[in-house]
Parts: structure tokens; sequence; C-alpha cells
């Protein structure tokens, strides 16, 4: 199986490889046969996406812009986007995966991490994305391409790829156990 994942950043890469290895023996693949492949892709949408409909849209948008089938194996695309979104006036961090076959998308998100006033203010009022904010609220440089703004504000406990590995492993469950999915 071809996997194409439409980022060059670590984590997302990562974080794309996890869950696909996790799922590989519960439905029958076997990892041996994966290539993964990483291809840079634009979002089409802002930064730092200000809602869950902008960042699902930035995922499948990742995973159409870089799906190229391999005639002689099966062949999927994963595009993987972080954002935000503002409930009960609260900012929440959520991270979405699109898996695309050619045909149909595929999501799933990670849980949502509320993030600290002090950084909803620097995003709200001061119109800093996400990567800039949380690095000068740590006093750090690019926290983005590590651990990302899960691992800073949980101490490491959940990390930028493992919100990414989540939101995949979601978005592979309707992909690869179709019969549970189907109309009834």
């Amino acid at each position: 199986m071809l996997i194409l994942i439409a980022s060059t950043r670590t984590p997302k890469i990562d974080g794309v490889r996890r869950a696909f290895t996790k799922v590989a023996s519960t439905f029958g693949l076997d990892p041996a046969t994966f290539e993964f492949r990483s291809v840079a892709a634009e979002s089409g949408v802002a930064e730092t996406p200000m809602s869950e409909a902008e960042t699902m849209r930035g995922a499948r948008q990742r995973a159409e812009q870089v799906f190229v089938p391999d005639p002689n194996r099966r062949t999927v695309s994963v595009g993987v986007e972080g954002g935000l979104f503002i409930e009960e006036g609260r900012m929440f961090l959520q991270s979405w995966s699109c898996l695309f076959d050619g045909r149909r998308a595929y999501f799933g998100s990670s849980g949502a991490l509320e993030l600290p006033s002090a950084l909803q203010r620097m995003v709200r009022e001061e119109g800093l994305s996400l990567g800039s904010a949380i690095d000068r609220f740590m006093d750090a440089n690019d926290i983005r391409s590590r651990q990302g703004t899960y691992g800073a504000l949980t101490e490491d406990i959940v990390t930028r790829e493992d919100s990414f590995a989540a939101a995949t492993t979601f978005a592979l469950m309707p992909y690869l156990n179709a019969a549970r999915y189907e109309e009834r």
C-alpha cells in the first residue's frame, strides 16, 4: 500500500505512520508492505485555522492535492491539520486527519485541549499564529516542529505527533472497517 502523507513536518509524518502501523494487524494488513511518502502540500486555509470546519477543509485539501494513484497497488493520501475552535468563550486546539482514496474522504479528529488564557489573547487580540504564540508563551523556538502545543501544555504527556496519530486512527476506521459503517 502506498501512503502519501501531505506534509514534510516530522510530527505529522510520524503520527500518520504510527496510526497505520497500529491498526494494520487488526485489519489484515502487513506493515512491511506500507510505503510512506512525504509530499509537501498547501492547506489552502489560514496558518492557524479558527474553526473545526476550516481545519477539516485544510486536511482534506492537503490529502486531495497530493493524491496520485499507483496503478499497481492500493494508494491513499492523508492530510493532517491542526487548528483552533471557540466554544463557550474558550479556545481549544484540535487536530484533524483526512484519508483520501481517490473517491471518498474519511475524517477523524484528536481530542481537544483548552489553551491558557494568555495564549488565547495572543491569538485573538494580537493576531499571532498559534506557532508564533506558543513559541513566545514558552520562550522557545519552533515548538510546532517538535512536541507542538499539545506537548508544551501537557508536559509531553500528549504530543503533537500523538494528536495526529489519534486523528488518523479515527479517520482509518470508516475506511478499513467499512462493514461497521454500512447502512443498515
